[in-house]
């Protein structure tokens, strides 16, 4: 039985990307033009190449033996580690901005992973509660916010409220935040057009910044406050010039 990459992720319920991103890590598949075609390894494991005249395209499917090939199914799991560290770094990253504007926070995505109802971050301040999605995005990729993620994302938000009474009594506000700008304008249509219906929903961009940490003798440490202060630059910027 052959299957498309459609058939594979409705079969082992894990998302298209994941299973694109996992294949091309393998190797199995390559560009080739504008068209994604099979390489050796990806034949010796299942890929078979079409063709189609009415559209005039390449394309793969695969054997359904894929479903059980570990290979796969390891870089499968590879993937998703990978944008869950990638995703958990951002979310302190967030974290750690908003209790900096005076917020106190409930980092919901680490604490109940994949239960924590498509809410990262529950940021309090006086008597306004902000529900936070963070996506740490590729912004060259061609994967972006939708209008219909913003609708689940405030359906989400809504359902959470509704289950817990602790919430009763403050301005609630849902709030999409992104690493960079991948949002689709028919998002940023959708967010303005009930933000005139009196919804409270936004989006913010923060890009992810890594700061740069090494230990340091306090000999080294000297030479570096002189180099901040000679150029006017930050500690982290010394650090750099001295590596």
């Amino acid at each position: 039985m052959q299957l498309t990459i459609k058939n594979i992720s409705e079969q082992i319920q894990v998302k298209e990307k994941t299973i694109i991103e996992a294949i091309y890590n393998l190797g199995w598949v390559e560009k080739q033009g504008k068209w994604a075609v099979a390489t050796q390894s990806g034949i010796e494991h299942g890929a078979i190449e079409k063709y189609n005249n009415r559209y005039k395209n390449k394309y793969v499917v695969w054997d359904d033996s894929i479903l059980n090939n570990n290979i796969f199914l390891n870089s499968l799991l590879d993937v998703e580690n990978k944008k869950i560290q990638k995703g958990s770094e951002y979310e302190k990253f967030i974290a750690d901005i908003y209790k900096s504007r005076g917020y106190t926070i409930a980092e919901n995505g680490l604490m109940n992973g994949l239960k924590d109802d498509g809410i990262d971050i529950i940021a309090k301040h006086d008597k306004e509660i902000v529900f936070i999605q963070c996506k740490n995005w590729n912004q060259e990729g061609k994967w972006k916010i939708t209008h219909n993620d913003i609708m689940i994302f405030r359906t989400r938000a809504r359902d959470y409220v509704e289950n817990k009474k602790i919430f009763k009594g403050y301005k609630l506000q849902a709030r999409y935040i992104v690493s960079g700008n991948f949002i689709d304008p028919s998002a940023i249509k959708h967010i303005e057009e009930i933000q005139k219906n009196g919804k409270r929903v936004d989006y913010e961009i923060i890009e992810f910044k890594r700061e740069l940490t090494i230990k340091i003798d306090n000999e080294k440490y000297k030479k570096l406050v002189d180099i901040a202060q000679v150029n006017n630059i930050s500690m982290n910027q010394a650090i750099e010039r001295l590596l």
